[in-house]
């Protein structure tokens, strides 16, 4: 598949060697979670669009367009991730969907920077960064509330969020015959379970 994709002149492949964990600060040594950091930080960097969808290499999905055109209709201005492991704010407060999400390319460069030069020990280290204490998910949480949207997690990111329902980023059935392998997605079956009046903050805001 990777030798395929070579041949497509817009698709770039970046390389870097596997990061030392022992001399970072504030991260868990026996998590990916630094690793996953570094390689999406060098992938940005090489982005030429002005909005970048993020997603895992273990995933893919056939359609984004919902998502895509959610974050065109905010600007930029929502965080707009898939419903995927979204966590109740009460329970796990900031903890977005970090499965797929889409932002402007320069708010994602500026928010892995930091966690890049914070874990780095290159910049103040801020107390919700630290891996453990605090979840991958809910760090790139406050990472964007911190450097995109300059705002204190008190004033919460429940109007600075978007979320999509990733079944509608699945083809049917019926339409992947042809495809011969397919990783199924788990999706949250209701969204409104998780967080109800998220359309109505949206659009409030």
């Amino acid at each position: 598949i990777i030798k395929e994709l070579k041949k497509i002149k817009r698709v770039k492949f970046i390389t870097n060697p596997l990061p030392n964990l022992n001399d970072k600060i504030g991260i868990l040594k026996d998590s990916t979670f630094y690793w996953a950091l570094v390689s999406t930080y060098k992938g940005l960097t090489e982005c030429q669009t002005e909005y970048i969808v993020k997603t895992r290499s273990d995933e893919y999905y056939t359609n984004l367009k919902p998502m895509i055109a959610k974050a065109m209709k905010f600007n930029g201005k929502k965080f707009v991730c898939g419903n995927i492991f979204v966590k109740d704010y009460q329970e796990y407060p900031m903890h977005i969907g970090d499965h797929v999400f889409c932002l402007k390319t320069s708010d994602m460069i500026l928010m892995y920077k930091n966690l890049y030069r914070m874990y780095n020990g290159r910049q103040k280290f801020e107390s919700w960064a630290k891996h453990g204490p605090t979840t991958a998910e809910q760090i790139i949480g406050y990472s964007f509330l911190k450097y995109v949207k300059r705002v204190s997690a008190d004033e919460i990111y429940k109007n600075l969020c978007s979320i999509v329902p990733l079944n509608k980023f699945i083809m049917p059935q019926h339409k992947l015959k042809k495809i011969t392998k397919f990783m199924p997605v788990s999706v949250a079956k209701n969204i409104n379970v998780i967080y109800k009046n998220m359309l109505s903050w949206i659009l409030r805001r």
